[in-house]
C-alpha cells in the first residue's frame, strides 16, 4: 500500500511532467509566431494574450486531479493536432446525418 508520502511524490511527478509539457507547448507556439512571415503583431495580439492568459491559469491556478493530469499527458501538444502519445487512444465520434 502506498504511503501518503509516496502519493504526494507521485502527484508532484505528474504535475512536473504536465507543467514541462505545457511550457514546451507554449514555446512551440511562440516559435511558430516568430517564424510566420505573414503575421501581423497587432492582429495577433488578442490571440497571444488569450493563449498566455490560459497558460497562466492552467499552470498557476487550476488544481488538477491525478486522473486529469494522466489524461492530459497522453497528448503531445495540447494546442492542436491532438496527437496521442503511446498507450492512449482517441474515441471516434459518429455524426448522425
Amino acid at each position: 500500500m502506498n504511503s501518503d508520502k509516496d502519493q504526494r511524490e507521485l502527484r508532484q511527478g505528474l504535475r512536473d511532467q504536465l507543467l514541462e509539457r505545457l511550457k514546451s507547448n507554449l514555446t512551440e507556439y511562440f516559435d511558430s509566431l516568430r517564424n510566420d512571415a505573414n503575421l501581423s503583431l497587432g492582429g495577433a495580439a488578442p490571440e497571444i494574450a488569450a493563449v498566455f492568459g490560459a497558460y497562466h491559469y492552467i499552470t498557476e491556478q487550476y488544481g488538477y486531479t491525478d486522473s486529469q493530469m494522466r489524461y492530459l499527458l497522453l497528448f503531445q501538444n495540447f494546442r492542436g493536432g491532438g496527437r496521442v502519445s503511446g498507450g492512449g487512444h482517441r474515441r471516434s465520434r459518429r455524426r448522425n446525418v
